[in-house]
């Protein structure tokens, strides 16, 4: 069972998408919480289950103890997988199991991800492979740029096509941002005030560039970005805690230790 969560912990949605694909056409799709809830118990109850609870962004722990405790029916072995954009939600969730940091694609994954859509069967150029290679290390990893490159390659076929793709800003074009954009909005909404300020201050920053943690801290302090949140804590401390905040929002990256 696959359930795209998002930013609205909805129990009821939650639990109709649970019993879509496992009660079929006998699921009653107008029945109530608690009708659900009996729903979910039966069909589970000793079966083996994998359920992914996908992009979950609420912290209400309450709600996801309560949909735990709907949950315990099922075979020994059962699994429920959660993947979230918030760190402190993993965290909280997983109790004393650590959460698992996803990657970024290698390039080559980015191009294994292209070439299925680009090329049929036995049908590889080995000229545009070599381009196609090259366009994949545009994608910085993401499968969602690899997605949307490949739309965009496999609409045009001639060489030069895909020479003028390697040698284009791809990223910023309206094709892409219309359909990037909206997801990593949801990360942005999701910030409080004075965070959204100093994000969006970082946008003077060129694509891809290092970022110095201690030296943006110190910008964020002359802009005036930085509130106290409590008294007695120094500024520097609470530019730790800004960007702390933004990196557990997968705004931003962290590209060394230390």
């Amino acid at each position: 069972m696959w359930v795209y969560v998002s930013d609205d912990f909805d129990m009821e949605k939650v639990l109709r998408d649970i019993m879509e694909p496992i009660a079929g056409n006998k699921y009653d799709s107008g029945s109530n919480v608690d009708v659900l809830v009996r729903h979910v118990r039966a069909n589970l109850k000793d079966k083996k289950y994998l359920l992914v609870l996908d992009d979950l962004w609420s912290d209400e722990i309450e709600k996801w103890d309560k949909l735990k405790s709907f949950l315990m029916d099922g075979a020994e072995g059962s699994t429920v997988l959660v993947t979230t954009r918030k760190f402190h939600v993993a965290r909280s969730l997983q109790g004393n199991i650590p959460p698992y940091h996803l990657k970024h694609l290698s390039a080559d994954d980015c191009w294994s991800i292209i070439k299925e859509r680009t090329f049929s069967p036995g049908g590889e150029n080995p000229r545009m492979v070599q381009i196609g290679k090259e366009i994949a290390n545009k994608c910085s990893g993401l499968p969602l740029a690899a997605k949307m490159l490949a739309n965009i390659m496999h609409s045009k076929k001639g060489e030069s096509e895909w020479v003028g793709i390697r040698e284009s800003d791809v990223l910023d074009r309206p094709e892409f941002q219309s359909t990037i954009l909206p997801i990593i909005k949801l990360s942005y909404d999701d910030l409080p005030s004075m965070l959204k300020q100093c994000f969006s201050y970082c946008s003077i920053f060129p694509r891809g560039w290092e970022m110095n943690r201690e030296t943006l801290i110190q910008i964020w302090m002359a802009e005036g970005f930085l509130l106290p949140s409590r008294e007695g804590i120094n500024m520097e401390d609470i530019g730790d805690e800004y960007f702390n905040n933004l990196l557990c929002h997968s705004l931003l990256q962290k590209c060394r230790d230390g």
